[in-house]
């Protein structure tokens, strides 16, 4: 984006290079659409921060997603058991669950010669259940602090992106009904064409290229986020799940769809792809009431 920047500010150069006394206003410009790319580079870096944040998250709980890791030999559970950290843990409570059905449904080839008549296995057995449960209390409480990190950065950028996204909708209007009207008149000169279509375009294209980037960071976002409500759906339909642990995942799927990540511009309006929509259909229309008038 950097890089965009130089290129449409050295764009003007020749174009106004023959005019001294415009220099002050161009200078005025490129100072404040310095400040407003600054704001927006900010924003966008926590944004995409927050989405690789989830992505780990998600990575916890990715293995769900594909089936042939749900093997026998090769699945989420299975695994976790056979953490060495977790054979040293004995000092559990047993389980009040029937732990002799939990697995023989766990995994049959591997467990099916657990005699339960040995307490000190079971005492393992259960600390490994309730490490899993207190894997995903865990989990949870991540997910909360996420949410909260999100909610800060918006209330700390909502409103300096409301403004940006204000004045960038301004200027892709101003710059292209400048362009169109430009043309209408018929320009005699490349230098014409070029002052009055070609350069107020390409600053058009770039107040839209800025929005742009901030609805996708926003919507990479949620989308990540969102994609934990899949994950955990997916977890949940594992036939060898703890009852134990299904409660806490349960939990943990309430609290994914009872508060997701939002991103809004002071509360004004979400930001999301649609908004990019809305924004060509708004600057459509303005243009045509602009030509008109021009035209009237």
């Amino acid at each position: 984006l950097a890089s965009i920047l130089a290129i449409v500010y050295a764009n003007d150069f020749p174009s106004m290079k023959s005019d001294f006394n415009m220099w002050p206003c161009v200078a005025a410009t490129y100072v404040g659409t310095t400040i407003k790319i600054v704001t927006i580079m900010q924003f966008v870096n926590l944004v995409s921060l927050l989405r690789q944040k989830f992505k780990i998250l998600n990575s916890y709980l990715a293995p769900a997603e594909k089936t042939t890791q749900r093997r026998n030999g090769n699945n989420l559970w299975e695994m976790l058991l056979q953490t060495p950290r977790f054979g040293n843990e004995d000092s559990w409570k047993d389980d009040a669950l029937q732990m002799e059905a939990f697995y023989q449904a766990l995994n049959r080839r591997h467990y099916s010669n657990i005699t339960m008549q040995d307490s000190t296995n079971i005492c393992i057995q259960n600390s490994w259940l309730h490490k899993e449960k207190l894997r995903f209390r865990a989990l949870r409480i991540i997910w909360d602090v996420l949410c909260d990190i999100s909610s800060s950065v918006n209330s700390m950028y909502g409103l300096q992106i409301l403004l940006c996204m204000v004045s960038a909708f301004i200027e892709i209007t101003a710059n292209l009904s400048y362009s169109i009207i430009a043309l209408i008149v018929n320009v005699s000169t490349y230098e014409e064409l070029y002052l009055k279509v070609v350069a107020p375009t390409i600053w058009a294209l770039m107040q839209f290229l800025l929005v742009f980037w901030i609805v996708a960071s926003c919507s990479a976002a949620r989308g990540e986020a969102n994609r934990s409500v899949t994950l955990l759906q997916k977890l949940l339909l594992l036939p060898e799940l703890h009852p134990a642990t299904a409660a806490e995942m349960q939990l943990f799927l309430h609290q994914v769809r009872d508060r997701k990540p939002k991103f809004t511009a002071w509360d004004v309006f979400t930001i999301n792809y649609g908004l990019l929509g809305s924004t060509v259909g708004a600057v459509a229309t303005f243009l045509v009431i602009l030509v008109q008038m021009q035209a009237h």
